[in-house]
C-alpha cells in the first residue's frame, strides 16, 4: 500500500499528460478509504496535482492500527508490524505531509469505525501547519465513505466546487 500502486497511479498520470489526454494544469486525485488514502498520499509523492479530496483517508497507519475496528488490515497488507514496521511511518501520508502543497479538501464521517474521522483531523492538522491550503468537512452522522442522503450530495458539490476554484474557474463548468 502506497508502494508501487501509487507509482502506477502516478505513471498513467504522466501518461495521460504525455499523450495529451490530461491538461497537467488541472490533475485531481479523490476517493473514498483506500481511494482516499491515495488522494492524501499521491500529493506528497509528485507536485502534478491542482487538488486533492481525500474522502475516508487513513493518513497515519499507526493510529489506524490502535484506533481502527481493523486493526490488523495494516499489518497485513503493509506486511509489517504496526509497533516497530519502518513502512507504517514511511507509507502514512500524515508523515509525509510537508510535501504536499496541493490544496486539499478532506472529508469523513463523524461515525465512522474503519477510518476513523481523526485520520482525516490529523492529516488537516499537519496540512495547516506546513501552510498547505486545505479545509476539513467532518459529518457528524455519516460513516464510512459518506454514502447517505444528502450528506453524498453535499459532499459530491463540495469536491466539484474546491476542484474548480483551484483550476482557476469559477461560476460553473
Amino acid at each position: 500500500m502506497g508502494g508501487a500502486d501509487a507509482a502506477d497511479l502516478l505513471a498513467g498520470i504522466e501518461a495521460m499528460v504525455t499523450m495529451g489526454v490530461a491538461d497537467p494544469a488541472k490533475i485531481a486525485c479523490t476517493g473514498s478509504s483506500y481511494g482516499g488514502f491515495m488522494s492524501a498520499l499521491l500529493p506528497t509523492l509528485d507536485q502534478c496535482f491542482a487538488a486533492a479530496a481525500p474522502i475516508s483517508p487513513v493518513v497515519n497507519w499507526l493510529s489506524q492500527h490502535g484506533t481502527s475496528q481493523i486493526p490488523y488490515f495494516d499489518e497485513m497488507f503493509l506486511a509489517s508490524s504496526a509497533y516497530d514496521g519502518a513502512l507504517h511511518f514511511e507509507r502514512s501520508p500524515v508523515m509525509q505531509a510537508h510535501r504536499n502543497v496541493s490544496p486539499t479538501l478532506l472529508l469523513a464521517g463523524g461515525l465512522d469505525r474503519n477510518t476513523p474521522a481523526e485520520q482525516a483531523r490529523e492529516y488537516y492538522t499537519a496540512l495547516q501547519a506546513n501552510g498547505t491550503d486545505c479545509a476539513l468537512l467532518v459529518y457528524p452522522t455519516e460513516g464510512h465513505s459518506v454514502r447517505g442522503w444528502p450528506a453524498y450530495l453535499d459532499s459530491a458539490a463540495r469536491i466539484l466546487s474546491w476542484f474548480d476554484l483551484k483550476f482557476g474557474r469559477s461560476g460553473g463548468r
